[in-house]
């Protein structure tokens, strides 16, 4: 499925991966039924643990990011997980964290 912003976000990985050389691998496991970001599961491993700050600067200029490692590795074996869901109800788009507290609808995605 072609989805501009979740294609935005593999573009953004492949250059960290291609020109910062900061991301070693990454992947986006069920792309092909993904109707938006906030839905989409991205899976990376950096080059270095010390990498992690650049990249996460990188990415947090996406609404709704959030990432962690990786425990379960029932998805994908890469070291850490992003989705793009913090402070997303569905119907409503993103909302601030201390709204969504007060929300009692709120669910995450």
């Amino acid at each position: 499925m072609h989805v501009p912003e979740i294609i935005e976000v593999k573009e953004h990985l492949e250059k960290l991966k291609i020109e910062k050389k900061l991301i070693a691998e990454w992947e986006l496991p069920y792309e092909g039924i993904l109707t938006r970001r906030s839905a989409a599961i991205y899976f990376f491993t950096p080059v270095a643990e010390s990498s992690m700050e650049e990249i996460t600067k990188e990415l947090e200029i996406y609404p709704g990011f959030d990432f962690r490692e990786n425990t379960e590795k029932k998805l994908s074996p890469l070291k850490y997980r992003v989705t793009f869901d913090k402070g997303f109800v569905l119907g409503r788009g993103y909302i601030g964290e201390e709204e969504a507290q007060k929300d009692h609808n709120y669910q995450r995605v």
